[in-house]
């Protein structure tokens, strides 16, 4: 294929970037005799690892004159540098650079850059709020990346355009994409994205009310044994995705312990955001339970630890369910009834997802609660 005939690509730096092996493939990669090979293949390592900083930093070392000679690899250092300003979050710049970018000059043939422009247009339009636009894009970059050697720009691709079905209330297609994606996953070796394509199709069943089917998969994929191989934000927002599914289903005890695994994890690797919507969800099995203290000491530690990030639902979601244990404490609640229609409608608005900022998940999140008029609009367009 032409990205091998291209670059004179080694199989073990490919084998390296698929498999997510980042370290590795960067040391590989300082070893190939051609500089402007070696520069690129450390900025798509950088890419994998969200690394906007350092991306923009080996950028701006490449040798312009040299590239003219490149005409695909001018093409995808120009692409990588609008991706290291939408991981950076400066849409402005991302936006300004890619408007200026002719993508007629890219031929038939040239897969990995039509597909790289595809994705790269597919999240800025996610940015943009143009949800329809990006749909169309990262469908594209889907079908480019698949006729090439890079399975991990293909997986990638199947995640973010299933989350945008997820978004788009379509879930049948979110769950098909999902599942294409772990598969791909799994071909080229890749655990870290085969088990976040499992969590996004567990979300999937939960979102769809089949809690059931949610824990049957749990068991199924059995992920704890290998979690130490998984991105650890992953890893704690799916034990808090089944310490839910076992607190609806009634199972108290296993939903505490999934809870407490999240939390434990959370605390170890410093992922505040998720701190106060765990506790709140501790503090309501403890009421369910009669344990009226520690359902107090619960949900007045996640208002403690709520700050300027905490959506304002989720802080409003808190203070009320502490009224509600207040009420309870001094025998005036309003009974179970309410505090189930009350309570859970409001939980149900509020997500369990804590991945980074730079995600597309957080990035429609983040839209959601400052309640961009655009987007339900385009959302229903979509």
């Amino acid at each position: 294929m032409y990205n091998k005939a291209m670059y004179s690509l080694s199989e073990n730096i490919l084998d390296c970037f698929n498999r997510g092996s980042i370290r590795n493939g960067i040391i590989e990669a300082s070893k190939l005799a051609n500089p402007l090979e070696g520069a690129l293949w450390r900025v798509r390592f950088r890419l994998m690892e969200n690394d906007w900083n350092t991306m923009l930093a080996d950028l701006t070392q490449i040798n312009v004159v040299r590239l003219k000679e490149k005409p695909q690899m001018e093409l995808e250092f120009y692409l990588m540098r609008v991706l290291a300003y939408i991981l950076k979050s400066d849409i402005q710049t991302a936006s300004d650079l890619l408007n200026s970018f002719d993508s007629s000059v890219i031929e038939e043939d040239w897969k990995q850059v039509s597909g790289l422009y595809h994705y790269t247009r597919g999240l800025l339009s996610l940015h943009e709020g143009k949800i329809s636009n990006s749909s169309t894009f990262l469908k594209k970059a889907v079908e480019d990346f698949k006729q090439t050697d890079f399975g991990i720009l293909y997986t990638k691709a199947l995640l973010n355009l299933g989350t945008v079905f997820t978004f788009s209330d379509k879930f049948q297609h979110a769950e098909k994409v999902y599942q294409e994606a772990i598969i791909s996953a799994s071909e080229i070796k890749n655990e870290k994205l085969q088990f976040k394509g499992q969590l996004y199709l567990a979300t999937i069943l939960f979102e769809m009310g089949e809690v059931e089917s949610c824990l049957a998969f749990d068991k199924l994929i059995s992920p704890r044994s290998n979690f130490q191989d998984y991105d650890w934000q992953d890893f704690v927002e799916y034990t808090t995705l089944i310490g839910m599914c076992h607190k609806l289903e009634g199972d108290y005890k296993e939903a505490l312990n999934e809870l407490k695994e999240a939390l434990a994890f959370a605390k170890i690797y410093r992922l505040e955001i998720a701190f106060p919507h765990i506790l709140s969800e501790i503090s309501i099995i403890f009421f369910e339970l009669g344990d009226l203290e520690t359902a107090m000491l619960n949900i007045n530690e996640a208002i403690l630890l709520c700050d300027t990030n905490t959506p304002p639902v989720d802080r409003f979601l808190y203070e009320t369910r502490k009224r509600i244990i207040e009420n309870e404490l001094k025998g005036t609640n309003n009974g179970a009834d309410d505090w189930e229609r009350r309570i859970e409608s409001m939980a149900n608005q509020v997500s369990f997802r804590f991945l980074l900022p730079e995600t597309i998940f957080q990035v429609l999140l983040i839209m959601l609660y400052l309640n961009f008029p655009f987007l339900d609009q385009k959302i229903n367009e979509g």
